[in-house]
């Protein structure tokens, strides 16, 4: 139905605009986009060569890196420009159908953090910030609809935090029923660095970060020996070693 009321009002609006498509030079509307911006598509998330539920690690401690954000475009007289195109979905969206994995660390460092996350869990719904600028308010309002998203929520962090949390929210202990204890350790052995392996392309494929050769893979797992301490073990911090990809890849 959303589908077909869509293209309703598209057929109705080119009939309003015919103008945009006879003049003999690019057209833009008052807000300074581009005229034919009105009938681009704006793909947010793209599953169709995805086979597999996606899992997605998330390390960034701020509320756009989980909600998403609009990007904000500043033309050469200062103005600050955006459009519906320059929507970025956060981890929440990008875990739609799948599961998000958190530091708990984090959420105890940003209360805003831990607010959405649970207005997103209560309602299924994901709220998209308007944009804001450095120079001011923007000079036309953009605040995207509201995203229904399916994503179960795996928090991490130290021994004793599911206990301390349960007693200091009550929301937490509704939300989040289930605690399960892991080693930081495993044994070091063929499996475990295949399985390292692919959390290190999962990571830099989620991420769009830069590719990795094998001689950077044996320098990933020589990391996870040093984290477990022992030559036999192999850490499963997994979250450092995402933010050792990403530092990587940035530097």
């Amino acid at each position: 139905p959303e589908l077909r009321a869509y293209f309703r009002d598209l057929e109705k609006d080119v009939l309003d605009h015919l103008f945009l498509f006879s003049s003999e030079k690019p057209l833009q509307d008052s807000w300074g986009n581009p005229g034919f911006i009105r009938y681009g598509v704006h793909v947010l998330l793209d599953r169709s060569k995805t086979r597999l539920a996606p899992v997605v690690f998330e390390t960034r401690c701020d509320p756009s890196s989980l909600l998403g954000t609009v990007d904000v475009r500043l033309e050469p007289g200062g103005e600050a420009r955006s459009n519906f195109m320059q929507i970025r979905p956060g981890a929440l969206v990008q875990a739609h159908g799948g599961v998000l994995v958190l530091r708990l660390e984090d959420l105890l460092a940003n209360e805003e953090y831990w607010s959405s996350l649970v207005r997103t869990l209560d309602t299924g719904l994901v709220d998209i910030p308007a944009p804001a600028s450095p120079l001011g308010p923007l000079p036309f309002p953009i605040k995207p609809q509201s995203i229904p998203v399916q994503v179960k929520v795996v928090l991490v962090g130290p021994e004793g935090a599911y206990d301390y949390l349960s007693a200091k929210d009550p929301n937490f202990l509704r939300l989040f029923k289930i605690s399960a204890e892991f080693d930081s350790v495993m044994e070091s052995t063929p499996d475990a660095a295949a399985e390292y392996a692919r959390f290190m392309r999962s990571q830099i494929d989620q991420k769009s970060l830069l590719p990795i050769n094998l001689q950077g893979m044996a320098a990933i797992l020589e990391y996870g020996h040093r984290l477990a301490g022992d030559r036999s073990k192999i850490s499963t911090l997994f979250s450092q070693i995402a933010d050792l990809l990403t530092e990587s890849s940035y530097w």
